[in-house]
């Protein structure tokens, strides 16, 4: 397992920073589901990348864990058609959504804490909220409910973290009803 991390940390390396759209396959349960995007960064333990989705549409930031990664695609025939999507919906939507390169976890969840930005944390489930405080250890999430109410505190242990994710469809519609709720 060691080699195929190590030469799954290279592919990507070589794709960091590059304009190649790369699918990642990180759930060794459901082969069918993986993560189409930009590779932003990779760390030794970790990957960042700018998710698109199928229609080439900016779908948030995702960073996990090299040791979840069980395969990985580039040219194919789909990231071609994703890719020629991806530029139609750029000359349309006009900004690019675009993060400073980030290594690991707690450079993600600092990122997120100083700029008060909701994420979406998997821990055998998905949690949404807002870093109350981290360590190496441990993070703080004050949950935000499907109801967009602020529902408590989750303490969660960073080991038992496989992805993060800021921005796209799912993180921003709750940060939206949240901002109803508590009328900001």
């Amino acid at each position: 397992m060691a080699a195929a991390v190590d030469r799954f940390r290279e592919i990507l390396r070589r794709y960091a920073g590059k304009n190649e759209l790369v699918e990642i396959y990180d759930d060794s349960q459901d082969l069918d589901k993986f993560e189409v995007g930009f590779i932003v960064a990779v760390s030794d333990d970790t990957y960042f990348v700018k998710k698109v989705d199928a229609k080439g549409r900016y779908n948030g930031h995702y960073m996990g864990r090299l040791d979840d990664v069980v395969r990985l695609a580039t040219g194919t025939q789909y990231l071609t058609a994703v890719r020629l999507l991806t530029e139609r919906a750029r000359s349309s939507e006009g900004a690019e959504h675009e993060l400073p390169p980030l290594d690991a976890f707690s450079d993600l969840l600092k990122y997120a804490h100083r700029n008060r930005l909701m994420l979406s944390v998997w821990v055998d489930v998905n949690f949404f909220g807002f870093v109350q405080e981290f360590t190496k250890e441990h993070l703080e999430l004050i949950e935000v409910n499907k109801s967009g109410l602020e529902d408590g505190i989750q303490y969660l242990d960073i080991e038992e973290i496989s992805t993060i994710e800021l921005g796209g469809p799912d993180v921003d519609a709750r940060r939206f009803l949240h901002q109803v709720r508590m009328g900001l």
